[in-house]
């Protein structure tokens, strides 16, 4: 092949994304198919490859692209012509660990033939002359790709300067691989600006009732400053502020920012974040958990009741996407919870589950969505006696719409009729009455 274009590829396997839904109309010859786990889109696009049809799998940010690296390998050494095309985060956020933000073309860097970044803007022009197979295509998808990173490192010091310089710092607890609980218990003696996700362990101890509460306070204006103590937030707010130009300041052990702006520091001394001393702000919650019982078939009901049903301190293994956001929304008792969030990648749940069972003698539950647990399902094979797993039914990928993504390709659930061991429980959820409650949430 002397020139190549997206139009003339031939069969397109679409695992579809927040990253990459847009893209759709780049591949105007193209037949698609649309796959939910990238790992079988990519050798499917391999085998229509192997047919002699021009073809490629597209997938979004993060994990979905080093789940295409088997058949990139195998296409690498069979001289197979295989395009892996994925959706990507701004420039500015790569290398700072924002959510769904990995180093696309240091996954593919000793697998494929040629590596071309482009702006989706740009893509329609896109000519590559004499291109080398497996081709791995990386196309920037999102808003402000032209705003520089300005995060800049600093210490325990400046943060205590930063502090002693705002009079509404929110404190924000997401997690490490240690409890956070102590160290909200302290701050929380300070000031009732604080919020704690559900994986610092201290979820229940946060004045702000849940994330509707905290985005909602945000918009009020009542912050002028966030002080960010974990790794990367679970939280909507911190995907907000990233184009926002509040001051932040992120203590991660990990030294990432998470965002393009603000600053960093490495030290996650308890002792030292201790001994800040914020100035006092007042907060009584007015959240109403009423709303959640008008909706008794949605996803928070289902959580409330899954939650009382539960002992406190429960071991809890939560999936991402709408799963542990509509956990966290609803949680007022102390549980240890676990999850996959430094990728924030759907794929392997079931099975970071059982290993964690595997190697822990209490219960531990494990809730999950539909699609998750589709993408692990060979995982089912041989269960920890100690784990019970509830798969929540609503039809997949219903996370999109929330987010103002109405591709029906998206959400397009496959039907959980097949046989299942007895520790795992099917639950039907109500997609219409989730988005309806959120909807009513977010109003």
């Amino acid at each position: 092949m002397k020139t190549f274009k997206l139009g003339h590829i031939q069969k397109l396997y679409f695992c579809s994304g927040a990253r990459n839904h847009t893209l759709k109309t780049l591949f105007p010859n193209a037949k698609f198919h649309y796959e939910l786990d990238e790992r079988s889109a990519s050798f499917k696009a391999l085998g229509s490859c192997m047919a002699g049809e021009l073809a490629a799998v597209c997938v979004t940010s993060g994990t979905a692209v080093s789940e295409c690296l088997s058949a990139m390998v195998e296409a690498k050494y069979a001289d197979i012509p295989l395009i892996l095309i994925s959706g990507d985060r701004p420039k500015r956020l790569h290398g700072t660990g924002a959510a769904q933000t990995i180093d696309h073309f240091g996954a593919s860097s000793n697998i494929a033939g040629q590596q071309v970044e482009i702006l989706s803007c740009d893509a329609e022009e896109l000519e590559i002359n004499n291109p080398k197979f497996p081709l791995h295509l990386n196309i920037l998808v999102d808003k402000e790709l032209d705003r520089p990173n300005t995060v800049t490192k600093n210490n325990l010091d400046d943060l205590k300067d930063f502090v002693n310089s705002h009079e509404r710092t929110l404190f924000l607890f997401s997690h490490a691989r240690e409890s956070l609980r102590e160290l909200v218990l302290t701050i929380k003696k300070k000031t009732d600006f604080v919020y704690a996700e559900t994986l610092s362990w201290a979820k229940d101890l946060g004045p702000i009732a849940n994330e509707f509460e905290l985005l909602k306070l945000y918009k009020e204006g009542c912050f002028d400053s966030i002080v960010r103590i974990g790794h990367t937030p679970l939280s909507k707010l911190w995907r907000v502020i990233d184009t926002e130009t509040i001051d932040v300041f992120s203590v991660d052990p990990r030294g990432l920012s998470a965002l393009s702006h603000g600053q960093v520091c490495s030290d996650l001394d308890f002792v030292s974040l201790s001994q800040l001393e914020p100035a006092k702000c007042s907060h009584v919650s007015s959240f109403n958990e009423d709303i959640f019982t008008k909706y008794p078939d949605s996803q928070w009901s289902w959580f409330k009741g899954f939650q009382e049903s539960i002992p406190e301190d429960s071991i809890i293994y939560l999936g991402n996407s709408s799963v542990i956001r509509d956990f966290e929304a609803v949680q007022n008792k102390k549980f240890r919870t676990y999850g996959n969030r430094g990728a924030n990648g759907i794929d392997g749940q079931l099975s970071s589950a059982i290993g964690l069972a595997n190697s822990l003698t209490e219960k531990v539950y494990c809730v999950l969505g539909d699609l998750t647990f589709l993408y692990d399902i060979g995982a089912c094979m041989e269960l920890p006696e100690n784990l019970e797993v509830f798969i929540l039914d609503n039809n997949g990928g219903r996370i999109f719409e929330r987010v103002g993504i109405n591709d029906e390709t998206m959400l397009e659930g496959k039907k959980l009729n097949m046989n299942v061991p007895e520790q795992v429980h099917i639950v039907k959820i109500s997609p219409e009455q989730t988005l309806e409650c959120f909807r009513e949430l977010m109003s």
